[in-house]
């Protein structure tokens, strides 16, 4: 929600902010809990990015 807030107080929630289908935003997924081991962004699941999906195979 802390990204949402930050969008509604730049007048910009119409687009980024929550995740939703007529919205645009990149997302990273993580196996592991980032907060607990920073080591997890080293290894992310999928990431998507500008209308693209990418996952560890397409880096290789």
């Amino acid at each position: 929600m802390a990204t949402h807030y930050m969008a509604l107080s730049l007048g910009i929630d119409d687009e980024p902010g929550t995740l939703s289908v007529v919205k645009w935003g990149d997302l990273v997924v993580l196996g592991a809990d980032p907060r607990a081991d920073l080591n997890a962004f080293a290894k992310p699941e999928l990431v998507a990015a500008q209308g693209f999906v990418h996952t560890p195979n397409d880096w290789k």
